[in-house]
């Protein structure tokens, strides 16, 4: 498809382009594309979360995070679950318990 074609398409079909290049491990260009469906549709909750898991993917995790956060706040329950357990990233200190440690 040319690049006016892609310029013409849906929330859907933006979303479901980056479902699959995220699934084929291309993680830049699923990023790209599911900024393209949340551009067209601010609430898209399924979009934050795809783009967070890609973020995570690249270990971009303050991106993750961000996306991963609007996702369960928009409704996505697979972010629900992931904010309601309070899943550590890589880059975060393991809490200490004796703070003269």
């Amino acid at each position: 498809m040319d690049a006016a074609g892609r310029e013409r398409l849906t929330v859907d079909e933006w979303y479901q382009d980056g479902q699959r290049l995220e699934s084929s491990g291309r993680y830049a260009e699923a990023i790209s594309a599911f900024s393209r469906a949340i551009e067209r549709n601010r609430l898209f909750a399924d979009a934050y979360f795809g783009r967070g898991v890609c973020h995570y993917a690249l270990r971009h995790y303050q991106q993750a995070r961000e996306d991963l956060n609007a996702a369960a706040l928009f409704g996505c329950r697979v972010a629900q679950l992931w904010s309601r357990f309070e899943i550590k990233m890589p880059d975060e200190p393991d809490e200490v318990d004796d703070p003269d440690l």
